[in-house]
């Protein structure tokens, strides 16, 4: 059987997309988003292996030092951004990284 413990986090920052198509040529500006963001470790047992509260904290924490508060991604797409963080989680059994852009889209990375 396969375990994992999930995390969610929503923080709000800005990015634009520079090389953006002409049809949405406005994302090339700087935009906000409430970035919506899901995480998972893998776990070998299930008695609070990893506590959800200190992960969630760790992985914010993470992002208001390096972008700030509130995140400036500049030119990051989410694929970037949940491959940052995958990295830095990876350590700690870091299986998998969603960002959202609030609930319209975004990307997932898997180790």
């Amino acid at each position: 059987m396969k375990s994992q413990v999930i995390c969610k986090i929503q923080l709000e920052g800005f990015h634009n997309y520079v090389g953006a198509p002409k049809q949405v040529e406005f994302l090339k500006d700087i935009h906000r988003h409430t970035f919506e963001i899901t995480f998972a470790y893998d776990v070998k047992h299930l008695n609070r292996e990893v506590e959800i509260f200190i992960q969630r904290d760790e992985v914010k924490d993470y992002l208001h030092e390096a972008y700030g508060n509130p995140c400036m991604f500049e030119g990051m797409s989410c694929e970037h951004i949940a491959k940052e963080i995958l990295e830095f989680i990876e350590e700690d059994g870091g299986a998998w990284v969603e960002v959202w852009e609030e609930t319209t889209g975004g990307a997932r990375i898997e180790k």
